[in-house]
């Protein structure tokens, strides 16, 4: 699993590009990005109907984004949910509903967390996809995001602001 992860570690307070990685990854993140995706397989198991949500990608975060709010993870330490979500057409996430969470309440989380992605464009804004979000706090205020779409993870370290 952590083979699969390893490629897509990168730094979002910078902006990420396809497939990049940091010279930065440290142990304590790959530890986080096992311990984020295997706690979200495991509490936010995909619904039986998962095969009939497209699949779509992320894309580069554009320069024009600010880094992320870790303000919105508050006293949580790790969580997850699985949510369906449409984009519009620049990729940005329209409208998001949330189908299982843990812990309770962290779907409102997860879909905070899941806008600050932009994902593929091109498709139609009436297309559904179904995404499992995982977080996990790091020692130094930063967090470990994860996106598992059907046969794809994407672990992303989010660093807070001013590091």
């Amino acid at each position: 699993m952590l083979r699969r992860l390893f490629p897509w570690l990168c730094l979002l307070a910078a902006g990420c590009t396809p497939g990049a990685t940091t010279g930065r990854v440290t142990p304590e993140a790959l530890s986080a990005a096992s311990d984020v995706t295997g706690l979200a397989a495991r509490q936010c198991p995909w619904p039986a109907d998962v095969a009939r949500y497209a699949q779509t990608t992320l894309t580069a975060r554009g320069p024009r984004e600010a880094s992320p709010d870790l303000g919105i993870l508050g006293a949580t330490k790790a969580g997850c949910a699985v949510l369906t979500f449409s984009v519009d057409d620049s990729g940005v996430v329209a409208s998001s509903d949330v189908v299982s969470e843990y812990p309770a309440g962290f779907g409102a989380v997860a879909s905070q967390v899941l806008r600050w992605n932009d994902f593929a464009t091109g498709g139609s804004s009436l297309t559904v996809f179904m995404v499992r979000v995982g977080v996990q706090k790091l020692s130094d205020g930063g967090a470990m995001e994860a996106l598992g779409f059907k046969d794809t993870i994407f672990a992303l370290m989010v660093h807070p602001t001013g590091l």
